[in-house]
């Protein structure tokens, strides 16, 4: 067992495996995305993984330490701000791969310039449709053009969810170009966290509203608001959520003309395991009353604590939803305060212990529909047919690897057990979620059900 086991350590090590790179300013580092994304291709023996950040952050370094991705910072450069600055890449960095998120026009086009000193494939990231966004608040229409001229000379687009991915997919009909669909998973960490008790005389409901200023319009929080007013009951309260960084005060003078003072706190929210699970314990209903959303990640945590939730027609996460089975309870296609409040009323009179059961299902549903492992295993795939080349020689060391499990399988024919080999992330991590045994390559591969945790 000990001799097979240094024997396989090894042979992963020598693997030529694809070296693949995520590029992004420090939000994107943050957001549920990246997270699920990196997590998931960590797990994955036939890729090496890095990351570009504009500067060093303790929590940042933390987690790519954890997922043992090699973090980089360029070199500060006089007059370039923090998304100009990641266009310039250590020499000694060797990417395959780039992937980067894109937003607007600031971040996105840096690719341009890595592609062509790294001589590597770009993957670009769309997340939102600013053609929509527009519409509805600050949004730059001209971004939508820059994004459709990123993504016509990126090898391959991801996008977002199945809203965005259509609308993608339209904008790049007559290139041919492929979007792959990435819809976003539940948070594992936050399944059964929340108990099921009756909630008391008060009814509370969260809404995302970070970057109200921009969206406060596409988000839908005037509806929020306005729906509540409509019930004519002070036991219903609201949680306006914005990041620690935005300020409270101006949300809430814009809220007062719709709402009671008393029935809405604006709460500054730091996104994290342990402040998700202590909020979604206070709550009984999650809405996405957006008028316009990419997709609706911050109605994930909700959705994974199985809190009841509300979501908006017109969001990437509703797209997703209303194809499951029980889905379409769930969806609202109106923008109408009343058609919201009816629908919120429904849900506290339905009584705590039915909603939950009810939230369960949905997210077991959606759990089993969007499993991040087969999602990021198809694109991988997707990813290694860039490489011909290098798939051919991952092939062959796939054989050699069949060979030690061969030789592994021999070894216990004389008392010795068989243990999984685990990779180096995992070793320094196996207490935590990402302890899981390194895939045998050259096995067809096979999911978990995710529908029995």
């Amino acid at each position: 067992m000990f001799y097979s086991t240094i024997i396989t350590f090894y042979l992963f090590a020598a693997l030529d495996k694809l070296n693949v790179t995520l590029v992004t300013n420090d939000d994107g580092w943050k957001i549920t995305v990246t997270d699920q994304l990196l997590t998931e291709l960590a797990k994955d023996p036939l890729l090496r993984l890095s990351g570009v950040a504009p500067k060093k952050i303790p929590e940042l370094l933390a987690w790519a330490e954890k997922l043992n991705i090699e973090l980089s910072f360029p070199d500060p450069l006089a007059g370039f701000d923090k998304n100009e600055i990641v266009s310039f890449l250590p020499d000694k960095l060797d990417i395959d791969v780039l992937i980067i998120h894109s937003y607007g026009i600031g971040l996105g086009k840096q690719a341009q310039v890595i592609k062509k000193n790294k001589k590597c494939k770009w993957v670009h990231v769309v997340h939102t449709i600013s053609e929509e966004l527009a519409k509805f608040g600050k949004e730059d229409i001209g971004a939508q053009d820059v994004q459709i001229e990123l993504c016509e000379s990126a090898d391959m687009i991801i996008a977002i969810g199945p809203k965005v991915a259509e609308t993608y997919r339209n904008y790049l009909a007559f290139s041919g170009k492929h979007v792959f669909d990435l819809t976003p998973g539940v948070s594992h960490d936050l399944i059964d966290v929340r108990p099921v008790v009756e909630h008391g005389v008060i009814f509370r409901i969260m809404v995302s509203a970070t970057y109200y200023e921009k969206y406060f319009k596409a988000k839908g929080l005037d509806i929020a608001a306005k729906a509540i007013n409509w019930l004519k009951d002070t036991s219903y309260r609201i949680f306006f959520l914005v990041t620690p960084d935005e300020e409270p005060k101006e949300l809430e003078s814009r809220l007062k003309g719709l709402l009671g003072h008393k029935q809405f706190i604006v709460k500054q929210f730091q996104k994290n395991a342990e402040n998700w699970k202590k909020l979604l314990c206070q709550v009984q209903l999650a809405i996405l009353p957006s008028r316009a959303e990419g997709f609706g990640t911050s109605m994930l945590p909700a959705l994974s604590a199985d809190v009841p939730v509300l979501i908006g027609a017109n969001t990437g996460l509703g797209m997703a939803v209303k194809e499951l089975s029980g889905g379409p309870e769930y969806i609202i296609d109106s923008d109408e305060p009343e058609v919201w409040a009816k629908k919120i009323k429904e849900v506290r009179e339905k009584g705590e212990g039915r909603c939950s059961e009810d939230a369960k299902k949905l997210r077991k549903e959606y759990m089993k529909n969007y499993s991040k492992t087969k999602q990021c295993h198809t694109l991988v795939e997707k990813m290694l047919g860039m490489f011909p080349d290098k798939q051919g020689r991952l092939g062959n060391s796939a054989e050699h690897v069949e060979d030690v499990n061969t030789m592994n399988a021999s070894y216990s024919e004389f008392g010795f057990q068989e243990r999984e080999v685990f990779s180096a992330l995992e070793q320094g991590n196996k207490t935590g979620a990402m302890a899981q045994p390194v895939q045998k390559i050259g096995v067809k591969k096979t999911f978990p059900s995710e529908t029995t945790v």
